[in-house]
């Protein structure tokens, strides 16, 4: 009778441990929400890209919301505006947890935060969409001689990684940069939600120190910088203090793409450009996705565009170029 009992105790065991490895590796994972998030881009659906951001601890997005990390205007880098409403191809995701040191005096009892690195190859077909990469002073709005433009094509490696992914685009036409609409709508709700919780804290701190009440040339202070906030214009506030060590002034905000002025004066016509440019071939995207507890999704804390490989024209063939410099120097 033990035997018999034991066995079934072992079967049930065994059943239960084939029922979990069956389980489909998306159901409590990540990769499920990294689908999610690429779906989101490659539909160019911006409200649903924005909602796959967000921290564990606190959501901390750049200065317009998440949204900049979507649109060449913020000049967040990385970027991944050449990819909104594009095609392309991933194959398998994989994962791995990350121990991240917490700070656990903020947590709740409940809250048991997770992090993972997600590394998702993907590649880009031509004959849809590959992302051109461009040179970096065409790519800022500085025009350039045809003489440059060659040196670039000989060895588009050098300095690629100031403005990497913003370098990215899938045009050379005029407006190319510009805020689309959607995600104008999402940085001017940013904007009034931010302020608006900016002047609740201010009443806070003021009752809390006696009482006080905003002043009512404060109140028309505050309502005037709700107004005149548009998408536009915080990009222009952005662009002022976006000056880092690592790049001039000259290359604050992405622009749509400058001429290339060939030996005889004249532009080089954009067809013609096009042709000439290096695209995009393949590149891992990993993603450190987050949560704060189990019963919560995973979201996109923070991402990067590692290992580039660009396809460059030569005549009717394409040489493949590995991007090695696409870090930073440390």
């Amino acid at each position: 009778m033990r035997f018999i009992l034991a066995l079934f105790f072992i079967a049930i065991f065994l059943i239960v441990g084939f029922t979990a490895l069956k389980i489909s590796p998306d159901e409590d994972t990540p990769v499920k929400y990294a689908r999610r998030f690429l779906n989101s881009l490659q539909d160019g659906d911006y409200q649903h890209a924005v909602s796959s951001f967000g921290g564990n601890i606190c959501r901390c997005p750049a200065d317009l919301g998440w949204v900049s990390y979507l649109i060449y205007g913020s000049a967040e880098e990385p970027n991944l505006a050449f990819m909104m409403g594009k095609r392309f191809i991933h194959s398998s995701i994989t994962f791995k947890k990350l121990e991240i040191a917490t700070d656990k005096s903020k947590q709740t009892p409940f809250e048991k935060p997770q992090d993972y690195e997600v590394d998702i190859p993907i590649s880009f077909e031509p004959s849809i969409y590959a992302p051109m990469f461009l040179p970096l002073d065409m790519a800022y709005g500085l025009p350039m001689k045809s003489t440059d433009l060659n040196a670039f094509l000989a060895d588009p490696d050098k300095d690629s990684w100031k403005g990497l992914t913003l370098r990215l685009r899938p045009s050379l036409a005029p407006g190319t940069v510009a805020i689309p609409a959607d995600a104008k709508m999402h940085i001017d709700s940013y904007i009034r939600d931010k302020k608006r919780r900016e002047k609740e804290e201010r009443e806070m701190r003021l009752k809390k120190e006696g009482g006080a009440q905003e002043s009512p040339q404060e109140a028309a202070d505050s309502e005037a910088i709700d107004n005149e906030a548009t998408a536009a214009e915080k990009a222009r506030e952005l662009a002022k203090t976006a000056l880092t060590e690592s790049l001039d002034s000259k290359y604050l905000v992405p622009k749509d793409a400058a001429e290339v002025v060939g030996e005889d004066g004249k532009a080089i016509s954009s067809q013609d450009l096009e042709a000439r440019l290096p695209r995009l071939k393949a590149a891992l995207l990993k993603l450190h996705m987050v949560r704060r507890d189990p019963t919560q999704p995973f979201t996109v804390f923070h991402f990067v565009v590692s290992d580039p490989v660009l396809a460059v024209p030569t005549g009717n063939e394409f040489r493949q170029v590995i991007l090695k410099n696409f870090k930073p120097p440390m």
